[in-house]
């Protein structure tokens, strides 16, 4: 209890009506009474304690370690949160740390669950096409783990023709994510590594323009000028030229006549 902390004139403020006898700041100096007040109620803006999981919590649980009520302490005075099941339930879980306010970080209102706000950081699941999935359709091991193919129409007899001839394209529950980081198709930004369609000569072309035959394939010479007959007599002195889509790429990686 850190009330032995509180000068003797501020004792007399400390009301049960307040947190249980717990003044937000009160105790640090300089000691000031214009310090709001803080209530199990105002304090859901921080963490909620009025309800939920850690209702009744009191406060020295995660902040009696301290001089100051700003500090506190998820993982050593209360309930479960020892290390070894900690540890085992999120593990694969990029960015995860073990530590006394890193819970915090991905459960700020103390549910055991991440909420589908917060979960919008890594995937998202309140809108686009994977709104409103359950938690076990992808964390079918648990939430420190995940898969992109035990779900709906990821069959890799259907996954790999589409991604034939796809450089580093490897069928597995996690590698979607990488090319696929908001489960929808690839946008145009995350194409232009590879070729730029969202500005310059191919900004807003169709993905079926150059991919006639699915996304594992591409075709620079069915496209508006680029027929071989056209294109044969302007590298007539290029050598080891071939009108082919690879070789179209090989020299002009950005799609522009005389890169390279």
């Amino acid at each position: 209890n850190m009330a032995h902390n509180v000068r003797p004139w501020l004792a007399a403020v400390i009301g049960s009506t307040i947190l249980g006898g717990c003044l937000d700041q009160l105790y640090a100096p300089p000691y000031s009474l214009e310090r709001e007040r803080i209530t199990r109620n105002t304090h859901t803006d921080l963490f909620p304690i009025a309800s939920g999981a850690h209702t009744g919590a009191d406060c020295n649980a995660c902040h009696g370690a301290f001089d100051t009520f700003t500090q506190f302490d998820c993982t050593t005075t209360c309930h479960e949160h020892a290390q070894a099941v900690t540890d085992a339930s999120h593990a694969g879980l990029a960015g995860y740390a073990y530590g006394p306010t890193t819970c915090y970080d991905c459960h700020p209102t103390g549910t055991g669950s991440i909420s589908r706000e917060d979960h919008e950081r890594f995937f998202p699941i309140k809108t686009g096409n994977h709104g409103g999935l359950a938690c076990a359709s992808c964390h079918v091991a648990g939430a420190g783990s995940f898969s992109c193919i035990d779900c709906h129409e990821h069959a890799q007899a259907a996954t790999d023709p589409v991604h034939g001839g796809l450089a580093d394209y490897v069928y597995g529950p996690t590698t979607c994510y990488t090319c696929h980081p908001t489960g929808e198709g690839m946008s145009r930004a995350q194409h232009d590594p590879y070729f730029p369609i969202v500005s310059g000569r191919h900004g807003g072309l169709s993905c079926t323009t150059c991919h006639p035959s699915g996304y594992g394939t591409f075709s620079c010479i069915d496209c508006h000028e680029h027929l071989c007959t056209s294109m044969n007599p302007k590298h007539n002195e290029v050598g080891n030229y071939s009108c082919t889509s690879s070789r179209c790429v090989n020299c002009h990686p950005r799609g522009v006549a005389g890169d390279d």
